[in-house]
């Protein structure tokens, strides 16, 4: 016995362990992408765990398979490219980096299609080269039995662009194929090669897009409650203090107590919930028309102009539903997340999400197709935008102009502190509008549809204020800030589970 084949023999047990265990590594992997991109039930820490583990297991078939071929190294690095890909860009987006991811992105798709084309011109020729080098044997009168000894002639040989049975060649593995005509044979087969894997890729992506838009639904959390601000309770607290019988005439003195007053109130204000923040009948804070796996969501609109994801860095995001979660006891994500317009359009009606930040500073542009499906978004799927103003650069003009073609009808209007969402706002009413820089002015601007408010408009830069330092306000203004995003949030939210209930009713008719 061979040292290579007692090393072969010796390894089996290990190969096959080593299989086992990838192959568990990959159903686990397969499971936290798809909940990554469309369930969005674990902790990303935990995906981030899963993920990251795929560099370990690169790392030891690395030290396995060594020595190998340039093949083998060649193939090993192809699919190594697919997880370390996966990992930087969701790297990126764990560290709220989206355009860092998007770039990775596009460029992690780029190296696929070349490396998945590369490997397929090499599998077609070496197909070719096989079938090419069949057919001279056969030509030659070369059996698998060994030469005859006697050569085909040009009357018996199969004619160009014909199979052995004197039918046309249609395999286009084969140089013979009639399409690839009497010149250039390779050339027009490598062609056909690159048409064929590239129009194969496209429509792979696009199967792949609409599957995961399929998987794509926004679920309020079950529950039910009231929107109102919190009160103040005045709790009135009894002590009784204890009565000391002394005896005067006692060697020992003893300070004597005021025996007339035996009882002492205090009173103690204490903020709590006394109500369950929410709409409609149900267990536990949330929505009527909710679901277990459901929970509110903090969606940014990506759109095509600069500084849409202001504040990301600053966790702006993550910390307003954070605070959310504090003040309604509602269930939440962990993490914010951001949906570009044409993503936005594939949420189904009644799954969609009941509002979305958007968010920057300069002028930007959107073409009609978007426009259709932020009006579809407003309308027919009873969605609301939060817009802030963060800076002078031509954001407010922008915005004013895309709303024009959004809801050319609606004429935007201010609110007053006596609206309905600035008089739910978690401490009460609020006394102004909070303002962190008045770039648009320091009033609020609404559009309706119906008594329904589809668009809510600050001018001042919110935002900013929910991030880490608070852009450096006093705490009285962010703690302001605050309030109003949680009572926006609340209020698209509750509007859209009347409509669900509304909707639910209406269908069982």
């Amino acid at each position: 016995m061979t040292e290579d084949v007692k090393k072969s023999v010796k390894d089996r047990p290990v190969w096959f362990k080593s299989a086992v265990v990838t192959g568990i590594y990959g159903v686990l992997w397969v499971f936290a992408y798809l909940d990554w991109v469309a369930w969005k039930t674990l902790p990303e820490v935990v995906l981030l765990v899963v993920f990251a583990k795929s560099v370990a297991l690169l790392v030891y078939w690395h030290r396995f398979l060594k020595p190998m071929s340039r093949l083998q190294q060649r193939g090993y690095w192809s699919i190594a490219v697919l997880p370390i890909w996966q990992l930087s860009v969701f790297v990126s987006y764990y560290l709220m980096l989206p355009s860092v991811s998007l770039l990775l992105t596009r460029i992690g798709l780029a190296v696929v299609f070349v490396l998945g084309l590369g490997w397929m011109i090499w599998y077609v020729e070496q197909v070719s080269a096989r079938l090419l080098a069949g057919r001279k044997k056969v030509a030659f009168g070369v059996t698998e039995f060994g030469r005859t000894g006697t050569a085909i002639t040009a009357t018996t040989a199969t004619p160009l662009g014909r199979a052995p049975g004197g039918e046309r060649e249609w395999n286009p593995l084969n140089l013979d194929a009639w399409y690839y005509g009497k010149r250039k044979k390779k050339l027009h087969q490598t062609i056909l090669t690159v048409f064929a894997y590239t129009l194969t890729f496209i429509l792979l992506a696009i199967l792949l897009m609409q599957l995961r838009a399929c998987n794509e639904i926004y679920e309020l959390p079950a529950g039910g409650g009231e929107n109102k601000p919190l009160v103040e309770k005045v709790q009135i607290k009894k002590i009784r203090r204890i009565r000391f019988v002394v005896n005067p005439l006692a060697a020992t003195l003893f300070g004597t107590p005021d025996i007339d007053k035996e009882y002492k109130e205090i009173l103690k204000k204490a903020t709590e919930h006394t109500y369950k923040r929410g709409h409609g009948k149900g267990k536990g804070a949330g929505y009527s028309g909710g679901t277990k796996r459901g929970k509110v969501r903090f969606i940014r609109l990506k759109y095509n102009g600069r500084d849409w994801d202001r504040g990301m860095d600053l966790n702006s995001g993550k910390n307003l539903l954070s605070k959310y979660r504090r003040i309604t006891n509602q269930v939440t994500a962990v993490d914010p997340e951001f949906k570009t317009i044409e993503q936005l359009g594939s949420f189904p009606v009644g799954k969609s999400p009941p509002v979305v930040y958007m968010v920057g500073d300069r002028s930007f542009t959107v073409s009609p197709k978007q426009i259709k499906i932020l009006r579809e978004y407003l309308t027919t799927k009873r969605g609301m935008i939060f817009a802030d103003c963060a800076g002078p650069g031509g954001f407010d003009s922008s915005f004013r102009a895309m709303m024009n073609r959004v809801l050319p009808k609606t004429q935007p209007t201010p609110i007053q502190l006596d609206d309905e969402i600035h008089q739910n706002a978690p401490r009460g009413s609020l006394p102004t509008v909070p303002i962190v820089a008045p770039h648009a002015g320091r009033t609020s601007f609404n559009w309706k549809i119906g008594s329904r408010v589809a668009v809510y408009y600050h001018p001042g830069d919110i935002g900013d204020a929910w991030g880490d330092g608070h852009a450096g306000i006093r705490a009285s203004i962010y703690e302001q800030c605050y309030d109003l995003g949680i009572s926006i949030i609340s209020y698209a939210h509750t509007q859209y589970d009347i409509w669900l209930n509304q909707r639910k009713a209406y269908m069982k008719r």
